[in-house]
Parts: structure tokens; C-alpha cells; sequence
């Protein structure tokens, strides 16, 4: 797979909407974007040339004008080459008028089945050839009026009914080529799918001016034309599939619809009450205050999330495509993962801190942490970023549960040096490997000097020599407390001694554990208060480290430090400078392979944790 910074990714339906969020979403993150719009001069498009990367083409794509969608694919095909798509969305769609299926002029199901399946499919076709060459995913926007009889929207229902079944049947087929199909149903959404007022006024006089005489009589123009109960019509369909489903399903097997939601249409403003013409109807109306809260239910009955649409999709787009040889092309491991011994392990290891920093830069951009798994693998993998403990080592369980391997993941308590005493509740999570009659501690998120090269294993004494140092565990009473042997540095720096000694016989505490199996869900308080707390390390410093083939480097607010371990007999090369504003984000490229989507703002407050010594270098 490529880097996220090269993986292009074709929208339609960009001019407005869930697709223009979208467009601008992904070129956020680094993603070479194709927008598909209607109207390459029109607001939609400007806007996106206007507040997008370079990375993003305005594509001219009227899909349903095959002509477009063949020199769309000529101009995607010429910059992706050989590199391929990583994925379509098939965002374009029309809702049409919405009016009885007797009453919808043949010229609205021939408009929402041109755009709403046939523009869709030719899309596909004519891409797919280059989604095949990234085995990426093609991803659909569908409609729960595809799946619920919904009256009124018997046009748009049935386009978006078709969309499904051919994403159903594609799903089956593609699947050979290690192509993932998805479907999305979203709700309620203010987009211009739904027209302007104008237009309305504009298909309900054209509608009105075609209707036969005695079908007019027949429905009687109140019932006919009155959007109030036009929706208010729509509401038994979504209170059964409702009750059906025990509640909204806004994506296929994904999370609930509400996720979407983002401006709730003002009802109030439509006339209480019904025109049916049938006592037998008029059980069903709803009044407005109930309509509004079966579509947009108050706060306490909705998904609980704030992710922005786009990043809701974006899950989506993501999700079920974890893939190890993905990871494994992260980290450039080409080596041997079938068999589950203590040399694949350290090997998979070694490559993984030698290329996933550790670092809280998130936090200094305005961006909140996510600990879900997909979030965690999208941000480390996908957009060469770091993480902390309860990133990088929740990431490296997943590698090795997939591998097989025999993985358990527990809580530490890290040493404070201020305060000469261990955290009060678990601060740090790493992980527990068994392999035959041992057990292994693997640890890739703890950084800096004290971070383990190796695989150690779990026996109470015994000294365990790596390149940055010797480690030992100590076992009391069912509590394990890891140490690092001190050494001596030598600094290039003027502005210190040529070598400092750190009384090389002595230990330093690290951390202590136990061997209490943990959940990811057990540290959920400890990553908010991690972002939070002025009394953390990782919100007084923004730090990021990472182990090199002969040291490591860390770049602590402006300080950026370089340690070459064992320069001289038990003896590390230390070379620290400080960096101005403008060679922060240079040095985070050039020396950690990180490109950050928002604005850092470099911190280094106080002393804490192993990273004070650093500090101050």
C-alpha cells in the first residue's frame, strides 16, 4: 500500500455537501484528491481550489455524461499512473420531487435513476481498473430510503434501492481482487440534494400543469402539494423500520446514523394539523414536535459523537481495512512473519520504534487523541505519524494477535523523578508476550533513553544488556519494577562539561507493573486526563522521539536532542541545540518523517518524567 500522502482518492459529487466536506477532509489529511463537481466554474468548485492543496484537482463530472466521466478518467490515469486509486466514492446524487408515485412525472425516475445508479455504476466501471491497482475500496452513498418503502420517495427510493443491490453484487465480485465495497445510509442531512425553494416552486407547478383532470380531482391540490404532509407521510415508514431495527442504522454494520447529522430542518415553521382525505389516515399524521424527534431525537437518544460528518465517512472509508502488510510496508519490515518465535517478535520490534516515533504533538495541534484501534492504525499507518503508549503499543497488540502470537496487554505505574515515587494509578500500558515455557515484556511506547530495543524477558535479577543499555526487572510481591543501569554522556554542546557522569553504577527507576491482564477500555480516563491535566508531562512538553539504528533523537518543544549510544565504552554521544520557530516543523520532517495537518505550537514547561534530563540538554 502507499503512504496516505500518495493515496489518491476520487469524489464525485464534490460542488457541495457530504462530498465537498469530504474532499476538503481528505486533502487535510495529505490525500491526493480528485473532486468531481457539475460545474467546474461554479461556488463549490472555487471554494475548493481556493482552501485545498495543490494535491486536489477540480474535475469537470457530469456523470451522467459519459463523455466527462471518460476524460475524468484520462486525467486521473495520467497523474496516478501506475500508483493506481486507492478509492471512489460515489457521492453524486438528487433527491428529485417527492410526490405520490402516480403523481411524479416519468422525466424525476428517469433523472434520479440516471444520476442516483446509472452515473454511479459508470463511474465504477470505468474506474475500477485503477482501484484495482491499489486493491482499495469503493464506497457508495445509498439511502435508508433504498431499504424502508418510504412514501412520496418512490423515485429516489428506487435509484437508491438499485445502488445497494449493485454494491451488494460488486462487494461479492470484487472481492477476488481484494477491493472492499461499502455502503452508506445517511439520514437526515442539510445538503443541496433537497433543492432551493425555487426549484420546489418550479417542479410543483410543472407537476401540477401535467396532471391528468381526474387525477387532479381525484387527490385534490392541498393533499398534493403541502410539504408538511408530505413528510409528515414519511414518518410511519421510519417509525416501523425504526422498531424493526431497534433503532437507526445509519451505516451498513457501522455506527448510527445521527453521526451524520449536522443542521436539524426547522419543522415549526410548517402548518399543524392534516389534509388527509381518509379518517383511516389521519391516525397516522404526526404532529411536527414528533416528527422532529423521530428524525433528529433529542441529545440523550443519539449517538454520542461530535466527529464532523467528513470524519464520519472517513471512518467509514477506513474501517474493516486494517491490513498487516500495510503495516508492515510502514515500518519497512520485509522479513518473515509466519513463524511465532522470539526472532520474528524482535524483529517486527525493532523495525517498529525505528519508525513510529513516540510523541503527543496532537495535543500542541488542537487535536484530540483517539483511542479506538482504526483511529490509532489510520493515524500511525496511513499518515506517518507516532503515538504514545496507548498508541503504539495498542497498535503492536493488533500486529500480534493478527500474527498469532500470544499478547496480553498491562498497566505500569511510571517513575516521576520530582517527586521520587511511582504514579498512583497505571499511567502506561505495554504489553506481555509468551513464546514457549517464557514470557517476554515488549514495550514500544515508552521512548527517550529508557525506551527497550528488545524483547525482555520476565525473570526477576537478571541484568539485560542491550544497545542503549542494561535493563533489569526486580519482582516483590507480585509487583515488577523495571530499572536501567545509568552511564556516562559526552556532550558537544560548549555550554557543558565534556562529560558528565551519572555514577554508572546506579539504577534508574522506570516503571512498575503487574501482570493483571488489561482492556484498552481500563486506560479510556487516562487518555483524557493525559490531554488534559496541566499536571501531565505530555501536556507541559510536546515531545517527539524515535529510535535511530544507533541511537535515538528526540525534539522536546524547541530542544532538539541527538544521543549516539555506546560511543565510547560505556559512554553516549550527546549533541542538543536549539531550534528557532521556523526549523521546528523542518526538523519534525527531516528527522522524524512527520508532516503535521495543523499548526504545532512547541511547549516545554517544567521538569518531568525521563524526558527532563533531555530537556535540559
Amino acid at each position: 500500500m502507499l503512504p496516505v500522502d500518495n493515496k489518491a482518492v476520487l469524489i464525485t459529487g464534490s460542488d457541495s455537501g457530504i462530498g465537498h466536506a469530504l474532499a476538503k477532509h481528505l486533502d487535510n489529511l495529505g490525500f491526493v484528491v480528485f473532486a468531481g463537481v457539475l460545474n467546474k466554474e461554479g461556488p463549490g468548485a472555487e471554494a475548493l481550489k481556493r482552501s485545498c492543496s495543490q494535491r486536489l484537482s477540480v474535475l469537470q463530472m457530469d456523470i451522467t455524461n459519459p463523455t466527462q466521466i471518460r476524460e475524468a478518467y484520462l486525467a486521473v490515469s495520467e497523474k496516478v499512473q501506475n500508483a493506481g486509486l486507492w478509492g471512489i466514492i460515489n457521492n453524486a446524487g438528487v433527491l428529485g420531487f417527492t410526490a405520490d408515485s402516480e403523481l411524479l412525472p416519468m422525466s424525476v425516475y428517469r433523472q434520479c435513476m440516471d444520476v442516483n445508479f446509472f452515473g454511479a455504476v459508470e463511474v465504477s466501471k470505468m474506474f475500477l481498473p485503477l482501484l484495482r491497482k491499489s486493491q482499495g475500496r469503493l464506497v457508495n452513498m445509498s439511502s435508508m430510503a433504498g431499504g424502508v418503502p418510504m412514501p412520496r420517495l418512490s423515485a429516489y427510493g428506487a435509484s437508491k434501492a438499485a445502488l445497494s443491490m449493485f454494491s451488494g453484487v460488486m462487494r461479492q465480485e470484487l472481492s477476488k481482487w481484494g477491493i472492499k465495497v461499502a455502503v452508506v445510509h445517511p439520514s437526515g442531512f442539510r445538503t443541496c440534494i433537497q433543492g432551493t425553494p425555487e426549484l420546489w416552486d418550479k417542479q410543483e407547478k410543472h407537476l401540477m400543469e401535467n396532471l391528468m383532470p381526474d387525477v387532479k380531482t381525484d387527490y385534490a391540490q392541498p393533499y398534493t402539494i403541502n410539504p408538511a404532509i408530505q413528510l409528515r407521510s414519511v414518518a410511519p415508514s421510519l417509525a416501523t423500520a425504526k422498531a424493526e431495527r431497534g433503532g437507526w442504522s445509519g451505516l451498513s454494520c457501522c455506527k448510527g446514523c445521527y453521526g451524520l447529522r449536522t443542521t436539524p430542518i426547522t419543522w415549526a415553521s410548517y402548518p399543524r394539523g392534516g389534509q388527509y382525505e381518509s379518517a383511516g389516515e389521519q391516525q397516522n399524521i404526526i404532529r411536527d414536535e414528533q416528527l422532529s424527534q423521530l428524525i433528529y431525537p433529542p441529545k440523550s437518544r443519539r449517538v454520542k459523537t461530535d466527529t464532523p460528518a467528513a470524519e464520519f465517512i472517513l471512518q467509514l472509508f477506513f474501517a474493516g481495512t486494517m491490513n498487516i502488510q500495510e503495516y508492515f510496508t510502514r515500518i519497512s519490515y520485509k522479513g518473515p512473519s509466519e513463524n511465532l518465535d522470539l526472532e520474528t517478535l524482535t524483529a517486527i520490534f525493532q523495525h517498529h520504534i525505528r519508525a513510529v516515533p513516540f510523541e503527543n504533538l496532537s495535543i500542541h495541534c488542537g487535536e484530540t487523541i483517539a483511542l479506538e484501534l482504526e483511529p490509532v492504525y489510520n493515524k500511525i499507518v496511513r499518515r506517518n505519524r507516532g503515538g504514545w503508549c496507548l498508541e503504539s503499543n495498542q497498535l503492536l497488540f493488533w500486529v500480534l494477535k493478527t500474527l498469532g502470537f500470544n499478547v496480553t496487554l498491562l498497566g505500569g505505574k511510571a517513575y516521576d523523578p520530582d517527586d521520587k515515587a511511582y504514579a498512583d494509578h497505571p499511567n502506561h500500558l505495554l504489553l506481555k508476550v509468551a513464546l514457549a515455557d517464557k514470557s517476554y515484556i515488549l514495550d514500544g511506547g515508552f521512548g527517550a533513553v529508557c525506551q527497550m530495543w528488545e524483547p525482555m524477558e520476565l525473570i526477576s535479577g537478571k541484568e539485560q544488556s542491550q544497545t542503549p543499555g542494561t535493563f533489569r526487572f526486580l519482582e516483590e510481591k507480585g509487583t515488577w519494577h523495571l530499572e536501567k543501569r545509568k552511564r556516562q554522556a559526552y556532550f558537544t554542546s560548549h555550554s557543558h562539561s565534556k562529560v558528565h557522569l551519572l555514577q554508572t553504577n546506579d539504577y534508574r527507576k522506570v516503571y512498575i507493573f503487574t501482570l493483571e491482564p488489561r482492556e484498552i477500555e481500563d486506560f479510556r480516563a487516562l487518555n483524557v486526563e493525559c490531554q488534559t491535566s496541566p499536571d501531565f508531562v505530555l501536556v507541559r512538553k510536546s515531545i517527539c522521539s524515535l529510535q535511530t539504528a544507533s541511537g535515538m533523537r528526540s525534539l522536546i518543544g524547541w530542544r532538539y536532542t541527538e544521543i549516539k549510544y555506546n560511543y565510547r565504552e560505556n559512554m553516549d554521544l550527546v549533541e542538543a541545540t536549539i531550534l528557532p520557530d521556523g526549523e521546528v516543523e523542518k526538523t519534525l520532517k527531516d528527522k522524524f518523517n512527520i508532516t503535521l495537518d495543523k499548526k504545532l505550537q512547541p511547549v516545554n514547561k517544567g521538569k518531568s518524567s525521563v524526558f527532563h534530563h533531555l530537556a535540559r540538554l
